[in-house]
C-alpha cells in the first residue's frame, strides 16, 4: 500500500487525479452471474454513483425520456445549444451488465458539445445476452435518424464504444444514414483477454479489472457466441473501410489501452480516418469525472473533433 501511494504521488497528473487513484479500487464480482445476482451487483454499483440529478442541475442540462423503435431513450438538452439542428447519439458503458442511459458522461458531453444528446437504454446481460444490446441499438438508432434527418455524431464509452462500432457495421449493412463522426471513449473492442495492457495493468486501473469482473461480464453477454465475432469484438471486423472519422481516447492506466491501440490501427489499415489520444496516468472511462482537469480537457478535445466532423465530410 505504501509503495502504491508513493507511486501515485510521483505521477505527472493533477492533484484531483491523484486523489481519485488513491481512493478507488476496481471491484470484484464475487458471485456467479445470474439474473438474481446481477440485480444485486447493479444495486451495489448504483448506490455508489453520485447523484445524476445534482449533476444535471449543476450543468443546466434538461432531460426528457421517451422511446425510439420500442427502446427507451433519454434526450439531454444542454443549457446552450449552438449546433443548429445537429445532435449526438450516445451509448453508455457498464460491461453490458451495468449502466444507464441517464449517466454522468451523457450529461457532460451534451454540455460540452452544445447539442442535444440522445442516449439509448439498451438491454443488459445476463438477462438479455448478445445480440440483444446490438438489436436495441439498431432499432433505436434507425428510429432516431428517421425522426431527426439532420447531421449527427455517434459516441460511446467502454462497452458502449464497442457497441457503437458494432452498430456502425449494422448501419452499413442496412443502408441507414451514417454519423458524421465517431467518439470512442476507452472502448471495449475485444471481449477476449488479448493485448499486453490486460496483463500489465491488471490491478492498476482503479475502475476495471479482468479477473472476477470483466471475464464474468463478457461471458455473460457473449452467452456462447465466439468472442472473435466482429459484432462482439469489432477489432476483428474486416468491414471497416469507409467508416466515418473517429477519435479514440484512452490512458496509460486504462486496462483497455491495448483494445484502443489495436482498434486505431485496424481503422487505419482500412483507410478509415482515425485519431488516437493517450492520456498520461489516466484510467478507464476517466472522461466521466466532472472535476478532474484531464477529464475536462479530454471531453473538450472530443467535442471539438466531433463538431468539426459536423461541419465537414472528411477529417484528415
Amino acid at each position: 500500500m505504501i509503495g502504491r501511494r508513493r507511486e501515485i504521488r510521483r505521477l505527472p497528473v493533477s492533484d484531483e487525479a491523484k486523489a481519485f487513484l488513491a481512493s478507488h479500487h476496481a471491484a470484484r464480482i464475487p458471485v456467479p452471474l445470474t439474473s438474481q445476482t446481477a440485480r444485486i451487483v447493479r444495486w451495489v454499483y448504483n448506490r455508489s454513483r453520485p447523484s445524476i440529478l445534482e449533476l444535471e442541475a449543476r450543468y443546466g442540462v434538461r432531460v426528457t425520456t421517451g422511446t425510439a423503435g420500442g427502446v427507451e431513450i433519454c434526450t439531454m438538452t444542454p443549457r446552450q445549444v449552438s449546433g443548429g439542428d445537429a445532435y449526438a447519439i450516445y451509448l453508455h458503458g457498464g460491461a453490458y451488465l451495468l449502466g444507464d442511459a441517464r449517466d454522468a458522461l451523457a450529461v457532460l458531453m451534451a454540455d460540452e458539445l452544445e447539442i442535444p444528446l440522445v442516449s439509448i437504454q439498451y438491454s443488459l446481460a445476463p438477462e438479455a445476452p448478445f445480440p440483444a444490446a446490438l438489436d436495441d441499438a439498431v432499432a433505436a438508432y434507425a428510429a432516431i435518424v428517421a425522426q431527426r434527418p439532420s447531421k449527427f455524431v455517434l459516441l460511446g464509452v467502454s462497452a458502449g464504444g464497442g457497441l457503437a462500432l458494432a452498430l456502425m457495421q449494422r448501419i452499413r449493412e442496412l443502408g441507414l444514414p451514417e454519423p458524421a463522426g465517431l467518439g470512442l471513449i476507452t472502448p471495449w473492442t475485444d471481449l477476449a483477454r488479448v493485448g499486453t495492457s490486460h496483463h500489465s495493468l491488471e490491478g492498476r486501473d482503479p475502475l476495471i479489472r479482468w479477473r472476477r469482473q470483466l471475464d464474468k461480464a463478457g461471458r455473460a453477454y457473449a452467452a456462447g457466441t465466439p468472442l472473435a465475432d466482429p459484432s462482439l469484438s469489432p477489432v476483428y471486423s474486416t468491414n471497416l473501410r469507409g467508416f466515418p472519422p473517429s477519435m479514440i481516447t484512452t490512458g496509460t492506466r486504462d486496462l483497455f489501452l491495448s483494445n484502443c491501440v489495436r482498434m486505431y490501427w485496424a481503422l487505419r489499415a482500412a483507410e478509415a480516418p482515425s485519431h488516437l489520444r493517450v492520456w498520461e496516468g489516466m484510467w478507464h472511462s476517466f472522461c466521466d469525472q466532472p472535476d478532474i482537469p484531464e477529464a475536462a480537457e479530454c471531453r473538450r478535445e472530443i467535442a471539438i473533433f466531433l463538431r468539426k466532423t459536423l461541419d465537414s465530410d472528411i477529417i484528415d
